[in-house]
């Protein structure tokens, strides 16, 4: 991993873990902190991995590797995000979805994060 990348995962982490718990403390009437700060630990662990990934595909002989990684990457996301929030819904049986909210802007800030470093090695 490159420090660069490293350093911008903690900012995006502290952000994400920031906008929690200002959702939790001031935003909504239904306390959903815990499936929030499971979404950044899983955004986080989805970020690692994508870098690692991606940094290895930048490295193979096969030219379509990268999008192959890129496009496949963005479905398996796209699915889990809706099953993590779908199972939370499930799960806690819960009609208030105020959780919503600051979920999407978590995933927004991660999703930022990984589009600017796939630019980058897209680049190499």
């Amino acid at each position: 991993m490159k420090p660069n990348f490293f350093s911008q995962l903690i900012l995006s982490t502290c952000v994400s873990i920031l906008v929690a718990f200002v959702f939790h403390k001031w935003l909504l009437e239904v306390d959903h902190i815990g499936f929030l700060l499971v979404s950044i630990g899983f955004f986080t662990l989805l970020a690692v991995v994508v870098h690692q990934l991606a940094f290895q595909a930048t490295k193979s002989n096969n030219k379509y590797t990268f999008s192959r990684l890129t496009m496949g990457v963005t479905f398996f996301k796209m699915l889990l995000v809706v099953l993590l929030v779908a199972i939370y819904r499930l799960k806690f049986s819960t009609d208030n979805i105020d959780f919503i909210w600051p979920f999407l802007l978590i995933y927004l800030i991660f999703t930022v994060l990984e589009t600017r470093f796939l630019l980058k090695l897209a680049k190499v």
